[in-house]
């Protein structure tokens, strides 16, 4: 049995967390999933979770108000904020994985790394103009890692190297949360950017060559139909060196960097139904097929018939 999740919409202001269970399943069949309730009483360290990152191991790490905790499936590890290096707040954005599998996590003002190897924390503090709102979100093969800095959501990019403590101004980056394209040689090309200011709509996607910055709506279903407003882009997942997939309201944005083509992804079969919110967020379960989390529970999406197929939606137990 293999384990996943998707985050909660925002941050939890309860002690329950949706932990998926996937079942081997054939591929052609529909999946089946049941939930797992995570609270105090199994050992979370704190109700109010700021993040919640699934690794490449399987482990759940969740970020709250009394630190780190990871979750094996069974039992829940604490690493306080004296053992963990945050010293400077909670943890502020996402975190995400190296080709190392080191894992890095980010605070208002400090950056901290979880060594796989030695299983110990190592906080970095880059001497950046501004070391507000830091979010650490790529460390390429050169050894820099990608960082914006900045108050909400505006700020610029940077490039920090971790072996001479330096860095380097790219230029103005706008957004919230980051995701990069990297070439077969695991060089950046573009950064996308969600969440943007003032609840605009869209992405942004930003050639690291020339610094050239275009926006990318979602406002044209697949039939060319054009809907009201272009949704903001609550969460990215990247696929290979070319397609960008979004979460926006009811459904899905899909964008095609070679193309230069995006289309708003709102069909769906019977079973599922026609209004389910905004898709906060979107991970793969296997070639063919997505997961995306919304307000209700989870729709499965098919990346072939480029349509919802599936949904799970979570019905809380009532006392006794």
């Amino acid at each position: 049995m293999k384990c996943r999740f998707l985050r909660r919409k925002q941050k939890s202001s309860t002690a329950i967390l949706l932990l998926l269970c996937l079942h081997g399943i054939a591929t052609a069949q529909d999946l089946r999933l049941s939930f797992h309730h995570l609270s105090s009483e199994e050992g979370l360290s704190h109700a109010q979770t700021h993040l919640v990152y699934q690794d490449s191991y399987g482990f759940v790490w969740i970020g709250t108000d009394e630190g780190l905790n990871r979750f094996d499936g069974q039992y829940v590890a604490h690493f306080p904020p004296a053992s963990s290096g945050f010293s400077s707040g909670n943890i502020s954005s996402r975190c995400f994985e190296d080709l190392d599998k080191n894992l890095w996590f980010s605070t208002a003002a400090e950056i901290v790394c979880y060594r796989r190897a030695t299983g110990r924390f190592e906080s970095f503090r880059p001497p950046l103009p501004d070391v507000t709102g830091l979010i650490a979100f790529y460390l390429d093969v050169e050894g820099d890692l990608w960082v914006k800095a900045g108050v909400g959501e505006q700020g610029s990019l940077y490039l920090f190297n971790l072996q001479n403590n330096q860095y380097r101004r790219l230029g103005l980056l706008q957004g919230a949360c980051f995701e990069v394209v990297a070439d077969a040689n695991k060089r950046v090309t573009h950064v996308v950017a969600g969440k943007l200011p003032n609840g605009a709509g869209g992405i942004t996607l930003t050639d690291v060559n020339n610094w050239k910055i275009d926006t990318v709506k979602f406002d044209q279903t697949a039939y060319g139909e054009t809907r009201r407003y272009s949704s903001p882009a609550k969460n990215i997942l990247v696929e290979g060196d070319s397609v960008i997939w979004v979460g926006v309201y009811d459904g899905l944005g899909k964008y095609n960097l070679k193309q230069h083509k995006s289309v708003a992804l709102l069909d769906r079969t019977a079973s599922v139904k026609s209004n389910f919110g905004w898709v906060f967020d979107i991970a793969p379960y296997d070639k063919t097929r997505l997961l995306a989390a919304c307000g209700d529970g989870l729709k499965v999406f098919d990346t072939q018939r480029n349509k919802f197929v599936q949904e799970f939606c979570y019905q809380p137990k009532m006392p006794g």
